[in-house]
């Protein structure tokens, strides 16, 4: 976006001129298009189903269902849809440098066998799921609608990191699932509950928890949408990248087996255009709230004040929360970051 002028009789009139690349077209193409469901169909990864035991329990808010998962399957699932999986986590992959995640690698290189008695599985949900009946393993099932990872993304991002990184077989590694497929209407605040009681693995932060409420969906899809004017004479944009989910930004990179992949992506998401929730609501909590006293009781005091006045507003206008709502909050964390 270069800022120029121009005259017209006794007129001046400032000028933004931008390039129009066939990306920066295709965004403002998708711009308003929401995601479509994701179907996982178990066929399209190699196996035929996934045997399951379906929980005869008298409720018409979910079905539940126990089962046991290759690992070579949730590996490639993560492999092609990343992030995806993990929307409804209170965060991502934390990295190798934690001893549970130590611990999965560990097991994965050297007690190939002990995996699916030392690991405690993973749970998660689904809108829907389509099953079928097998003579030989009984129910199976066949593919996921919208499968959500809830608990378990550092299991299954530490067997995708020993494909791609160890070239490690995954074979007879199996990984113990709970599955709850949601039937009831209020989807958002049954998925947030789930996720909330079923995290025991690594701390888990207040922040954490509140990184499920629509408005972090909402901020996170402005921002990879919503492009930053160029800089100096550089004629590409970058991105903001809004890190709801803590450890998500690493998470992104981590699959990238070229160092090209990882050097493009840092180049669209430059590191110092990284906003973690709990900076957000700093940003905010101190520009437009104006209650800098807030801001230095620290972080989970900040992010408990912000929660509740966005929960607030939410409820009653979601609609506020556009694109000129993005935009100011950027411009926040500029002015907060440049003034510190």
């Amino acid at each position: 976006d270069k800022v120029d002028s121009f005259s017209f009789g006794s007129y001046t009139f400032d000028v933004v001129l931008d390039v129009l690349d066939i990306e920066k077209i295709y965004r403002s193409k998708m711009a308003g298009f929401e995601r479509g469901e994701l179907i996982i169909s178990c066929e399209d990864f190699g196996i035929e189903g996934i045997p399951c035991i379906k929980a005869e329990i008298d409720t018409d808010q979910y079905d539940s269902y126990l089962a046991i998962v290759p690992g070579t399957f949730l590996a490639e699932i993560y492999k092609k849809y990343s992030s995806i999986l993990l929307e409804s986590n209170v965060r991502s992959f934390l990295k190798f440098n934690g001893a549970v995640n130590k611990g999965i690698r560990g097991t994965i290189l050297n007690e190939k066998s002990r995996f699916f008695t030392y690991n405690n599985g993973i749970s998660t949900t689904a809108k829907s799921v389509e099953t079928k009946l097998s003579p030989n393993q009984g129910i199976m099932i066949t593919s996921f609608t919208d499968l959500q990872i809830i608990n378990g993304g550092q299991t299954t991002a530490s067997l995708t990191s020993a494909i791609l990184k160890d070239k490690m077989s995954l074979e007879n590694i199996f990984v113990p699932m709970k599955l709850t497929v949601v039937k009831n209407e209020d989807y958002d605040t049954m998925i947030q509950n789930i996720s909330k009681y079923a995290n025991s693995q690594n701390k888990v932060k207040d922040s954490d928890l509140f990184s499920n409420h629509p408005f972090h969906r909402a901020f996170e899809t402005l921002a990879k949408r919503i492009q930053a004017p160029a800089h100096g004479d550089s004629v590409n944009n970058t991105l903001w990248y809004y890190e709801r989910s803590r450890g998500k930004y690493d998470q992104e990179q981590f699959k990238f087996t070229k160092k090209s992949e990882k050097e493009n992506f840092v180049k669209k998401y430059p590191k110092n255009q990284v906003i973690k929730k709990e900076e957000l609501s700093k940003y905010f909590t101190c520009a437009r709230l104006l209650r800098p006293d807030l801001v230095s009781k620290g972080s989970e005091k900040c992010m408990s004040y912000f929660a509740e006045y966005i929960d607030d507003r939410y409820q009653k206008n979601p609609g506020i929360f556009s694109d000129t709502f993005y935009k100011k909050c950027i411009c926040y964390a500029i002015l907060f970051r440049t003034t510190d």
